[in-house]
């Protein structure tokens, strides 16, 4: 055999039959099929697992002011004595409630507006509205800064804290 000369492959043997090669199974088919139960399961789980714990237990009104009355006057009752209830609205999303109290300075009853989120969870006494606010803040910062009329004197020396020195005290003799 010359160097040039490549060497024949072997015909296969008649007897043996040509095998055809095992599909390897597409990988990707695989994982998008688990990935695809595995949404699913997810789906279920959240729309039919925990629907009763993503909801708000809405109370009524008047239950909502009477659990906030409750809330005051064992509470505050030693500073403010006993707060009756005026009346419950729907603001906002919340209740605002009205309730009486007498007031420590005056001793004269004064109605007082606060708010209860409408499961009867949170008690906000005091609420922000954001436009007065915003509002009040852009009108002083519209108004020019006050002005320091001048006096005469000159101005105080850095040193007007300092200790007395030889020079300041008058000599005697």
């Amino acid at each position: 055999m010359s160097p040039i000369q490549k060497p024949m492959a072997e015909a296969p043997l008649p007897s043996a039959a040509p095998r055809p090669a095992a599909k390897k199974p597409n990988v990707w088919l695989v994982v998008s099929i688990v990935l695809a139960i595995a949404l699913i399961g997810v789906v279920f789980t959240n729309y039919f697992g925990k629907q009763d714990q993503t909801q708000m237990t809405v109370l009524v009104p008047d239950t909502a002011g009477q659990t906030l009355l409750d809330f005051i006057n064992e509470v505050y009752a030693g500073q403010i004595g006993t707060a009756t209830l005026k009346g419950v609205t729907v603001e906002s999303g919340l209740y605002q409630v009205t309730v009486s109290i007498i007031d420590p300075q005056t001793n004269q009853p004064v109605d007082q507006t606060v708010f209860l989120t409408r499961d009867g969870k949170y008690f906000v006494p005091q609420i922000v509205e954001i436009s007065a606010v915003l509002n009040q803040f852009r009108t002083l910062q519209q108004q020019p800064p006050p002005q320091i009329p001048a006096t005469g004197e000159p101005a105080p020396d850095a040193n007007t804290n300092a200790a007395p020195t030889d020079e300041d005290v008058p000599a005697t003799e």
